[in-house]
């Protein structure tokens, strides 16, 4: 049955169902809505929202509804400018409490039916499980704010984030970019963008970060994807991979920085010619293991994106890792769960963990986790701190 949560706070737990508002949320009859809420986080809830892969509801409004819809949205916006003009803490307070129950049904009703046109002409995404799975991850972390050292928090807010609407919670947006890359929505802490600078500020609820991200990810797919093609074994060198190149590409005289700024600029110019990387990446190899056809690629993962000659192996390697890493992201949040240990943010593909100490004996199992995909089992790079500035890299990996 079709309802909608009246407010997205944890303790606001009143939702509108059936033609009534009812306190509190019952998964035997609560089947279907339009998004997520924290309410519904442990229960399986079909969300119409995963289905128009990005669009509002206002976009995906149903003609005949739409002049309705528009009504109550702008007198829904005149209701929440009356109380801010009240000073009204909207954060302290549970908004339907502060609302018509007349109104609040007819608004929730429409949203109801919004849901139900949805659900009943839109395609089910064939990788709904996945974007179900990654919505539940998403919406625990930005369920919890980021602990900010309060030392130094005006000057965060004043150089950094200098915007009001700006809050300290990480709220992500899955269907921001073409390749899957996770971005943020308005609103939400910049954690994709916060200058090194100031990264010391974010702390850990807990007793410290653990920080997992790939050694040199794009190539490492790019090499498993090249060599699937060619029907050739994945071997992952277990080292750092520019290292390799300078022994196998480069040359011993090449420093760190110059091969993997070298590897770079020739891998993803198809105008940059280099026979002897192209023996260690072949580049026209990875395309037609994701079947590119003049207009676009499809990754190991089932995504398909339109894109043209010059930018098809960019997009195809970043959004293979991306579709990795969240998955992996997924594996782990499972693995918390019950623990005092959660993901506190991640970072394209950097995840970071807010570890509690009890659960430190778990810390190598996340790290053969993390590490072991489809396309061999990558080096990860494991960073420990008390603050998101001071990562090093711990000890035993």
């Amino acid at each position: 049955m079709l309802f909608q949560s009246l407010d997205y706070k944890k303790y606001c737990r009143a939702f509108y169902c059936n033609g009534q508002i009812l306190e509190g949320f019952d998964p035997s009859i609560m089947t279907a809505t339009w998004e997520p809420t924290i309410h519904m986080q442990n229960h399986d809830i079909e969300f119409a929202s995963l289905y128009c892969k990005g669009m509002s509801i206002d976009e995906a409004c149903p003609d005949h509804l739409v002049k309705k819809w528009s009504k109550l949205r702008k007198k829904k916006a005149a209701f929440i400018k009356s109380l801010s003009i009240s000073k009204v803490d909207l954060d302290d307070v549970c908004i339907y409490q502060m609302l018509p129950e007349r109104f609040l049904k007819e608004y929730f009703e429409v949203k109801n039916s919004i849901t139900d046109h949805v659900l009943n002409t839109f395609q089910r995404p064939s990788n709904y499980g996945f974007l179900h799975d990654l919505t539940k991850v998403l919406l625990d972390i930005s369920s919890k704010k980021l602990y900010i050292n309060n030392t130094n928090i005006n000057n965060l807010y004043n150089n950094i984030l200098n915007n009001t609407n700006i809050n300290s919670t990480i709220k992500y947006n899955i269907f921001g970019t073409k390749t899957g890359r996770l971005s943020t929505i308005k609103g939400s802490f910049p954690i994709l963008n916060i200058k090194k600078e100031y990264r010391s500020l974010i702390l850990p609820d807990n007793k410290y970060f653990l920080e997992l991200d790939y050694n040199s990810a794009e190539l490492r797919v790019m090499y498993a994807l090249q060599r699937m093609q060619l029907g050739l074994q994945v071997n992952q060198p277990q080292e750092d991979l520019h290292q390799c190149n300078i022994r196998n590409i480069f040359g011993t005289e090449t420093s760190r920085e110059e091969a993997k700024k070298n590897i770079f600029a020739w891998l993803y110019n198809p105008n940059n010619h280099n026979p002897v990387a192209e023996r260690f990446y072949n580049r026209e190899a990875a395309l037609k293991q994701a079947n590119w056809d003049d207009n676009s690629i499809t990754n190991y993962f089932g995504r398909k994106i339109s894109v043209d000659r010059r930018r098809a192996l960019n997009y195809l390697l970043q959004s293979t890792l991306s579709d990795l890493f969240l998955r992996k992201k997924i594996k782990i949040f499972n693995m918390l769960k019950g623990k005092a240990s959660r993901i506190a943010f991640s970072v394209h593909d950097s995840l970071v963990i807010d570890m509690s100490l009890e659960d430190t004996d778990i810390v190598p199992h996340l790290v053969e986790e993390f590490g072991s995909t489809p396309f061999g089992n990558f080096k990860v790079n494991v960073n420990v701190g008390n603050d998101y500035g001071n990562l090093r890299k711990a000890r035993g990996f």
